[in-house]
């Protein structure tokens, strides 16, 4: 679909998408929460950290 369009068109999306990258990426770096030093750990995973192995599998 997207190499039916005129030289214009795909001009245009390209510039859009460019732009919407920047503002992505900009958003991203100032509102990390890594940026922070915050580090949010998934309860589940918190779990999983802490299961002991089989007997069997030591």
């Amino acid at each position: 679909m997207i190499a039916a369009l005129d030289a214009n068109t795909l001009k245009l999306a390209l510039g859009w998408m460019l732009l919407g990258f920047v503002v992505y990426f900009l958003y991203g770096k100032r509102n990390s929460m890594l940026q922070r030093g915050i580090v949010v750990v998934p309860t589940e995973m918190e779990e999983q950290a802490f299961i002991e192995p089989d007997a069997k599998n030591r």
